[in-house]
Formats: C-alpha cells, structure tokens, sequence
C-alpha cells in the first residue's frame, strides 16, 4: 500500500490490535462459526437412553435438512435458514475479511513498520544518535519526521529531547499536540547538528531527563554501534538503581539493525522498580552496517 491508500476509518484507531478485536472481531459482530451456525440452523440433538446405556442421536431430521458437523467437537447442525440469509453472511465475512486485510496493511506500512503503533497519549522521544554516519543520521530524521506526522498528530502531547555534550531540548516539558507544534517539532530536528563525537553518559543523562517528564512513554532512538556502550551498560543501570528506586521502568526494543550494545537497555530493563505510574521506554535501534 502506498502513502495515497485512502484507509477505512476503522482500520486506523492508534490502539493494540487485542483492543482493535474487541472492536472488529467476529465474535464481536456475531461471525464466529458458532455464533452463525446458531442464527442459519439448530443442533442435532443427542439424548441418553437408558435401555441402550449411550447417547443416541435423533432421527426426526435424517434426510430433511443440510447437515453440517463442527470439526472441533464433531456436533451436527441442521441448516435450516434460506438462501438469502446464507449469502448475508458470506457478505459480512468477506467484509471482515477485507477489514483484516486492510488493517494488517495498515500495521506494516509507512512509520507504523519502525515504530508499530504509538498507543500512549504523552510521549517523549530521546535521540541518541550517537556517532552515526550523515547518511544514517538523515535516515534516522527521515523516520522520526514521519512519526511526527503520521502518528504524534493523533496524540495528545510529546517532547522531543537530544542526547549531547550539551543535552538539547525541543520544549522544556511535553507539550500539547497541533499542527504548529509538529511543524516546529520537524524543523527542530532537522537543524540538528551530525555529532562525530559522544560521550557515554550522555545517554543515561537524557533518559533521566526523559523519566522527569510528565510522559507516560518515552522512546529511544540509539545508534549503539560504539564498544563504549558496553561501559555504558553498567554506568545507566548504576545511575538508575541509585536514582530511580521509586520508578517502574518496562522496556520495549525495537531494533532497526540488531547490535550487541542493546544489552545496555537490557540491562535497565532487567531492575525490578515500582512506581505508581508506568514509564515505556522503546528502543529504534540505528547502527552502521560495518
């Protein structure tokens, strides 16, 4: 699908696909086989007979109705219903299936392929770009641009922050949702300067910034292809058991190009911290191809 697919309303709610089912599934709008079966037929009946000692099936239908038995439990309905009523749901489940379909192109295209869906209402994006070469720096802005867009605009707040020598801030706290902040949000980051150094505190300095957000998810782009992030590894995860005893840290990795510096967030993800609020962080993992 192409960035013109004009996309059923229906398949777009930013929300997992278990709540998107509760929605749109089959059981939902009475589809499932069991669910049909009930509205075009009735069960065939067994009954115990007690002379015989087992279950008998009735006779009364042998040879008037269309018969069909469900392969999970071996039960037989007598179809009963008219043809109309038949092509009805044939119609429905063609339908649902084209809705599936849809929403399964939806899920794999464009920002959605990188990022899935952003599910939260306040985000903040950490930028770890490391020493990434210009041409991966720019890739790495082309993505961030198109979640912007695509996905952010339907959110209600977010902040973008830059892990640096100097930390850099697009807004100093997440800030609500419209189409003049996305706007500003998109030149912010592609005035951004390509780094040719960092240091390997800057990225746990720009998570504890992130964690002093009001955001309830925070997502990080990190480069992660220096051997410094294995220094980093133990120097994050002291940083946050000594300061952030309080917190609940869940992790979710997504990874561009796999690296073996991911152990670093690993690493943060594995301390077992509570905390009244729950804090995401998702990784995009950029690293050079050498």
């Amino acid at each position: 699908m192409n960035k013109k697919t004009c996309w059923h309303t229906d398949v777009q709610p930013l929300v997992s696909s278990s709540k998107w089912l509760q929605l749109h599934g089959l059981k939902r709008n009475k589809l499932s086989l069991s669910q049909i079966l009930s509205q075009i037929g009735f069960q065939h009946r067994k009954d115990y007979v007690t002379t015989l000692g087992k279950l008998v099936a009735s006779r009364y239908a042998d040879g008037l109705f269309p018969q069909y038995e469900r392969a999970q439990d071996g039960s037989v309905y007598n179809l009963t219903a008219k043809k109309e009523l038949i092509l009805h749901f044939v119609d429905c489940l063609m339908g649902a299936i084209e809705l599936y379909k849809q929403r399964m192109e939806w899920l794999t295209s464009e920002s959605r392929q990188i990022f899935g869906v952003i599910q939260e209402r306040c985000i903040v994006i950490v930028l770890d770009f490391g020493t990434a070469a210009p041409a991966e720096f720019d890739l790495c802005r082309d993505a961030l641009s198109m979640v912007l867009v695509e996905q952010v605009t339907q959110i209600a707040k977010f902040n973008l922050i830059r892990a640096a020598p100097d930390l850099m801030k697009w807004q100093q706290k997440s800030t609500p949702v419209s189409e003049h902040t996305v706007t500003s949000a998109v030149t912010w980051l592609w005035k951004l300067d390509h780094m040719t150094a960092a240091s390997h505190t800057n990225s746990a300095e720009a998570l504890l910034e992130a964690m002093s957000d009001d955001a309830v998810s925070s997502y990080i782009f990190s480069e992660a292809s220096s051997k410094s992030k294995n220094i980093q590894l133990h120097r994050i995860s002291n940083i946050f058991v000594t300061k952030g005893k309080r917190k609940h840290l869940p992790f979710h990795f997504l990874c561009h190009i796999c690296f073996s510096g991911l152990q670093v967030y690993e690493k943060i993800a594995s301390i077992n911290i509570i905390e009244d609020r729950e804090t995401v962080f998702i990784l995009l993992c950029i690293q050079s191809a050498h």
